[in-house]
């Protein structure tokens, strides 16, 4: 039996890369990436330029031209005044296209079956990890008799450039008491995500 899902929310599978501030570029409501490395293969003599513009903590987006942008996604949710660190990088195949792995759709599904018998997400927080396996092996327990071990999940077709967007992502996570609050971040604020109809914080 073959089942299609479908992403209702925005989403962002990061690839544990970043983009300091002065690899990403802002310009007429987009966030562009260029390609560094092919820009000054092709213009050698603008390194210096590029190099003292980050010393002096000044802007580098007169450096580089149009002609060599990586990607570009729309920036209209965040204000680019008020970003200041780096950007968390989504997961891209060979061309720079974003994706979803069937590896997380398949996480995700875990967890929403691993809730749905707990009925509830705080239960989630005290039960331990063997206890949520164990919802889903037979026989022996093992990993080997895992039921989902049956399940087959592809990855998400593509993203196409236009439902791209640099969203600011706020991480909650449910307390024992089930109250759900902000974690604290340990990475920059900002992000790419899947464009959804309305602004909202991942």
């Amino acid at each position: 039996m073959k089942i299609d899902l479908k992403v209702r929310s925005p989403t962002h599978i990061g690839s544990g890369d970043e983009l300091s501030r002065h690899e990403y570029q802002f310009e007429d409501g987009q966030a562009f990436v260029p390609d560094i490395r092919t820009y000054f293969r092709d213009n050698p003599n603008e390194v210096d330029a590029f190099v003292t513009a980050i010393e002096r903590s000044e802007p580098v987006n007169h450096i580089f031209d149009d002609g060599y942008s990586r990607y570009t996604l729309d920036s209209s949710w965040v204000n680019p005044d008020s970003i200041r660190g780096s950007v968390s990088v989504a997961l891209k195949d060979g061309s720079d296209v974003p994706y979803i792995p069937g590896t997380s759709l398949k996480g995700w599904i875990r967890t929403t079956l691993a809730y749905r018998a707990l009925e509830n997400g705080a239960s989630l927080h005290r039960v331990n990890k063997q206890a949520i396996n164990d919802l889903f092996r037979v026989g022996k327990g093992e990993t080997r008799d895992d039921l989902l071990r049956c399940v087959t999940v592809q990855d998400a077709h593509p993203v196409s450039e236009a439902e791209l967007a640099l969203c600011e992502i706020k991480t909650y996570s449910l307390d024992r008491s089930g109250t759900l609050r902000e974690r604290g971040r340990t990475m920059p604020s900002v992000s790419r995500a899947e464009r959804s109809s309305r602004p909202m914080s991942l």
